[in-house]
């Protein structure tokens, strides 16, 4: 199935999801989804299932909803060109890892959320990427095993804090983790929690490929707990 909304409101709605997408098609464009949800728990765009998903999102407004502004996963397809998701409860996105990519290069800008921070869920990085603030974000989070796919490039800007969500969350790199801190702006990957150890389950870096993969350059950061 497929569904087409336009220059539409989705507001003031006081259930669990404003917009939910099962097994199907969503296009949204020029739209607003605001001020739904009463629980930190709710969702303003909820997207899941499995693959078959795939949620287009363009020049529209997620804002001022009690929890997550928008949240896909189980494999679901996300694309998102020139969307703006400011003033949420629980987050900003939380995406599956191979949707980060264009995720964060389709001019897309997220603001003064609570926190203002794109989660990854499980899965494969496999096209490169910088974790950084030109979109307006000031964390991102891991959940479970999230993979630097080999021959892939991650980069983690100068500054940016990388939290482990979960006590199982880790990062695998199979490709090149480049985190180039400085003495004023160091990287920090860490829990979310940060009290004290054995609270996520840190950094991998496997070669198994003998193709030169599973390397890091890290100058200036500190990995901790």
């Amino acid at each position: 199935s497929r569904v087409d909304i336009n220059n539409s409101r989705v507001i003031s709605n006081s259930s669990t999801y404003a917009v939910r997408a099962i097994n199907g098609e969503l296009l949204m464009s020029d739209s607003l989804i605001a001020g739904n949800g009463d629980d930190l728990n709710d969702y303003g765009l909820y997207v899941d299932a499995n693959a078959t998903s795939q949620v287009s999102l363009t020049r529209t407004i997620i804002h001022s909803n009690t929890g997550y502004g928008l949240f896909s996963r189980d494999n679901a397809v996300l694309l998102a060109k020139a969307i703006t998701v400011t003033n949420n409860g629980n987050g900003a996105v939380r995406t599956d890892a191979k949707n980060v990519p264009d995720l964060l290069g389709g001019g897309n800008t997220f603001t003064n959320n609570t926190p203002n921070r794109l989660t990854i869920e499980p899965g494969t990085i496999d096209q490169p990427v910088t974790l950084g603030t030109d979109q307006g974000l000031t964390s991102y989070g891991l959940l479970n095993q999230v993979v630097v796919g080999g021959g892939t490039v991650l980069t983690v800007a100068p500054g940016m804090t990388i939290y482990g969500e979960e006590a199982n969350a880790r990062l695998l790199v199979l490709g090149h983790l480049h985190a180039p801190g400085s003495y004023t702006r160091p990287i920090t990957f860490t829990s979310v929690t940060d009290i004290g150890p054995y609270e996520w389950g840190g950094i991998m870096f496997d070669d198994a490929g003998g193709q030169g993969s599973g390397r890091q350059t890290n100058p200036f950061g500190k990995i901790t707990r």
